[in-house]
């Protein structure tokens, strides 16, 4: 019961402070959200996550499903390959958005450490 009148003042604050335009281009944000190139899988899921978190504490009620494939939709075209094999193997609906996530990540610096052998076997030639 506590709780749940926290919760209220805590969304009625919320609501106070960002406003409901502010509310309705939350909702905007997350409709059109998506990796931005350059940016890591960990980046990219603290600005998930924080976007997600404001909108929660605004009420809206998010099912994990709706989160994990949200973020498979925002991942740029490079991931594609690894779209295709969560989609095979485990299929999106088991994941959990913190699953997801690590895995992402998980593959996302397998990549990196092989492109870095890949760097490191190419010899350097100075030009006079």
């Amino acid at each position: 019961m506590v709780v749940e009148g926290m919760r209220r003042k805590l969304k009625k604050n919320t609501l106070m402070l960002i406003g409901k335009g502010s509310m309705q281009m939350l909702v905007h944000d997350f409709k059109l959200f998506e990796m931005k190139p350059g940016k890591t899988i960990a980046e990219m899921s603290t600005t998930f996550t924080h976007l997600v978190n404001l909108l929660k504490a605004l009420g809206k009620i998010f099912e994990e499903a709706e989160l994990v494939k949200k973020i498979l939709r925002s991942l740029s075209k490079s991931w594609e390959a690894k779209i295709t094999v969560i989609f095979d193997t485990k299929g999106f609906i088991r994941y959990t958005y913190d699953e997801l996530i690590g895995s992402l990540i998980a593959h996302e610096m397998m990549f990196k450490k092989k492109v870095t052998k890949k760097e490191k076997g190419k010899k350097c030639i100075a030009l006079k």
